[in-house]
């Protein structure tokens, strides 16, 4: 029901990838298992919090529009509570959970621009 019921909110919002395109627990019924007992439609949808990185060599970036940003490094993690899965970050605060923790990563980040 939690997927349809997204779905069905996804129908009131023009502006949602899935509006216009209902699902019954039919529907949601006869899509494959991912890992049982999670079917297909009980995972985000690529749209859901991507983000990405274009990178490419110094000499390269001089000819794009806007002024290029050097990367001397890069880091990548979550904070507490995300490493028990997707059924046990929900005892997290919202504020950590909302944002994946990614504040705190963020925080510990600086940015050099030249």
């Amino acid at each position: 029901m939690v997927a349809v019921n997204a779905r069905a909110n996804a129908n009131r919002n023009p502006a949602a990838v899935m509006y216009g395109k209902p699902m019954t627990m039919k529907d949601y019924f006869a899509s494959r298992y991912i890992a049982e007992p999670l079917r297909l439609f009980d995972c985000c949808l690529e749209t859901d919090g991507g983000c990405a990185m274009v990178i490419t060599t110094g000499s390269r970036a001089r000819d794009t529009r806007k002024k290029p940003v050097r990367v001397l490094a890069s880091k990548h993690g979550s904070g507490p509570g995300w490493g028990s899965g997707p059924l046990g970050s929900q005892n997290m605060p919202d504020a950590d959970y909302d944002t994946t923790n990614s504040r705190k990563l963020a925080a510990s980040c600086s940015l050099v621009q030249e």
